[in-house]
């Protein structure tokens, strides 16, 4: 089952039968938005990490415990997260692999992790009466990349404000790390600017001790391994469906610690395609994943 926050409202939490694929913003708004770009584990070292794959990835920290049959989740963000629906394909493929978790989606365009922390703002109300009121196992956040990239000025705070009502709510924090713009930003080349959306999700990270999922780093470890597989839409910011679902993969290795190779899920994504970027999720996480 996968349903919005912001469509819900309260009383989002009454049990339904059927998967709702709703998304988390207009079509207007999706089209402007930027997601957070430039128009818009544990810490297992202190160095830079890399944003190549296994075995120069740096350890992930294991979910403790790992998501379970019955599982409650929400993903956290903006337009990285909406666009394609992450939150569906991640779901759909839980769905086919035989478990059966409720997933839900709180997210608007541009918006930072210092906005879901207001309750306050109007999505950031929506998020801190669900922390508050329901129980919940994993709550995923994705930031804006300007936070990510000033992540102790921006980025730090919210996320331990928000942080502590997850764990109030019963849940742990997971962190969603986005991939940078396919051609970079201002003068910085798309490998610099993923290794600062990088050495910031891996500070947060370690600052809460809490489990990430390395969707940017999934990026570049395709862009070696499957050149022929087009991650970035016409925008350059945001992901085509194959990069989604690259994301919702890796996503799915972090949270059940399982592979995704085999799941007959693809989400409309070429079959033949999918199954590289399965292969690809298993090889990141679970090849370099501690304890």
């Amino acid at each position: 089952m996968k349903r919005n926050l912001k469509t819900m409202g309260l009383g989002i939490l009454t049990a339904v039968v059927l998967c709702m694929n709703l998304t988390g913003c207009s079509a207007s708004s999706q089209a402007g938005s930027s997601g957070g770009t430039t128009t818009q584990t544990q810490q297992e070292s202190a160095k830079t990490p890399k944003t190549t794959a296994s075995p120069e990835t740096p350890g992930l920290k294991k979910p403790d415990p790992l998501l379970q049959d019955g599982g409650r989740m929400i993903f956290v963000g903006n337009s990285h997260t909406y666009v394609n629906d992450l939150p569906g394909l991640f779901h759909g493929l839980a769905e086919a692999a035989g478990h059966t978790i409720e997933v839900y989606e709180c997210s608007e365009g541009s918006y930072y992790l210092k906005m879901f922390a207001d309750p306050t703002d109007t999505m950031g109300s929506v998020l801190t009466e669900a922390l508050k009121n329901e129980s919940w196992d994993f709550v995923v956040l994705q930031e804006n990349t300007k936070g990510a990239i000033n992540a102790d000025k921006e980025m730090k705070e919210p996320a331990r404000k928000l942080d502590a009502l997850i764990k109030g709510a019963g849940g742990q924090t997971v962190l969603l790390m986005t991939w940078a713009p396919k051609d970079g930003a201002a003068f910085y080349s798309h490998e610099k600017v993923q290794d600062m959306i990088a050495e910031g999700y891996y500070s947060i990270a370690g600052d809460l001790n809490a489990p990430l999922i390395p969707g940017g780093i999934a990026f570049t470890a395709a862009m070696e391994e499957a050149p022929e597989i087009e991650l970035w839409g016409d925008d350059g910011q945001h992901a085509t469906l194959a990069g989604t679902y690259l994301a919702a993969c890796t996503a799915y290795a972090v949270l059940f610690q399982e592979t995704p190779v085999g799941i007959p899920f693809y989400g409309e994504v070429a079959e033949a395609e999918a199954q590289k970027l399965q292969q690809i999720a298993e090889d990141l996480v679970l090849g370099s994943s501690v304890s």
